[in-house]
């Protein structure tokens, strides 16, 4: 009987005619009725994977039964109207505004539902990289030397953005100089990283700014910005890159670098905050391998220092002693020649106890004074390392005698430390090789002992 009189009440509504009491009651109360109890029990099922996940706890368990009690009552009362084509109280307007503002709990609710969805997505997307940061710095922690402990740190942080190549620099403690202790590219070292040094003091790097800033930050260009050393840029043929900075104790004593080798990219702020994350769990990890690797270093150097002291001592003259001295440092280093070279700039200078390899002549008197490695070594009072003689910026001054004159001496890689007695500086300690490459921090220090 109910569906024979819908069909009627339906074939008799006409736009030209007036609308009737009963389809005012159809369509403004028994259709938006129906409509309200689905979604009502839409929303009581939505709650029932929460109910039977947390029996225990009473308020969710109110709020779901809540929602299909009026929901199967919304649906019998638009049934009833349906059939008894009364509108609601004798006014569909009226059952109608009812109708909305008991539909605005349950909009309310979806509402709610859609943005506790999205916040729950995020909220596990964060444990998920913590769990992530955390495993990685677990994984650094089992390892048992510094470049190890680098090696799997920097594995780790490619694979949490992405990248193609990464590297870890340590600064040391007077911050003038950051030391390459593992670089990867694509899955393989580059061998040439490990040992390289660079001046943070006289030369403009990335390095430079994250450790007087020591807060992350990205280059989207590498190749055309100012803030990046371009001589490892061009080494390297990195795109684009970032530089996060390891923290202990307040102060900046690594520097983790990441960047892309195939295209240019824009490191967003989350990235850079895992990473972020990620070596500040590492770091003290890191800071533990550092002072083993420091102290086991110091320990081999005054092995070697003591060997040579040794056979100093046995020397009968000063020349005997220097003599003895580069021969036996630059045995140890494996390099090609050694020196010192007396006098300070503008003084007469000699060279004493010159030591060199077969394959090279020794130094003729009158370049002595042109050699620019122990030039600006001797001028600015500090250690220069030399890593390629055909390249390095620091040679393009004429003044320090040219990088010709080391060229033609066969030399590529050059060491000078200066040797100052009371604060007077009476001359240099030099070793050459004849091959480009980077001087490992041990080489340095040792020379410099």
């Amino acid at each position: 009987l109910g569906r024979s009189a819908w069909r009627a009440r339906r074939a008799s509504y006409h736009l030209r005619r007036p609308v009737t009491s009963e389809q005012q009651a159809t369509y403004l109360n028994a259709i938006p009725l129906l409509a309200l109890g689905a979604l009502y029990l839409v929303a009581g099922a939505s709650l029932l994977p929460l109910v039977l996940r947390e029996r225990s706890r009473l308020r969710e368990l109110d709020v779901a039964l809540v929602f299909p009690c009026v929901g199967v009552a919304a649906i019998v009362l638009g049934l009833l109207v349906l059939d008894g084509g009364e509108p609601l109280g004798g006014n569909a307007w009226a059952g109608l505004a009812a109708i909305v503002l008991a539909l605005l709990p349950a909009l309310a609710f979806f509402a709610r539902l859609l943005t506790g969805a999205s916040r729950t997505k995020e909220l596990e997307r964060r444990r998920a990289e913590d769990a992530q940061r955390h495993v990685a710095a677990g994984r650094v922690g089992e390892t048992s030397s510094l470049e190890d402990a680098a090696r799997v740190l920097v594995d780790e942080s490619l694979a949490v953005v992405g990248a193609d190549l990464g590297a870890l620099w340590v600064i040391d403690d007077a911050a003038r100089e950051a030391r390459g202790i593992v670089g990867r590219a694509e899955g393989e070292d580059i061998d040439w990283m490990a040992g390289a040094t660079l001046d943070l003091v006289n030369e403009p790097s990335g390095l430079a700014s994250a450790y007087h800033e020591a807060a992350p930050f990205a280059v989207y260009d590498a190749a055309h910005s100012e803030r990046v050393n371009q001589r490892l840029t061009a080494r390297t043929g990195v795109k684009s890159i970032a530089y996060v900075p390891l923290l202990n104790e307040r102060r900046v004593t690594a520097v983790l670098v990441i960047a892309t080798l195939h295209a240019l990219r824009a490191f967003s702020n989350d990235e850079l905050s895992n990473l972020q994350g990620l070596v500040a769990e590492a770091a003290a990890a890191i800071e533990r391998r550092r002072a083993d690797s420091t102290i086991e270093g110091v320990l081999e150097r005054e092995r070697v220092v003591g060997e040579i002291a040794d056979k100093v001592r046995s020397a009968r003259d000063v020349d005997a002693v220097v003599r003895v001295a580069t021969e036996e440092v630059g045995r140890t280093l494996g390099v090609d020649r050694s020196f010192v070279r007396l006098g300070d700039l503008g003084e007469p200078m000699s060279l004493r106890g010159e030591w060199h390899v077969e394959a090279l002549a020794p130094i003729a008197p009158g370049v002595t004074d042109r050699l620019p490695v122990p030039n600006l070594a001797a001028r600015e009072r500090r250690t220069v390392a030399v890593a390629d003689a055909a390249t390095a910026p620091e040679l393009d001054d004429t003044t320090l005698g040219g990088r010709e004159t080391l060229l033609e001496l066969g030399v590529r890689a050059a060491l000078a430390t200066p040797i100052v007695v009371f604060d007077r500086l009476i001359g240099v300690f030099v070793v050459h090789r004849a091959a480009p490459g980077e001087w490992p921090g041990p080489d340095v220090a040792l020379v410099e002992t």
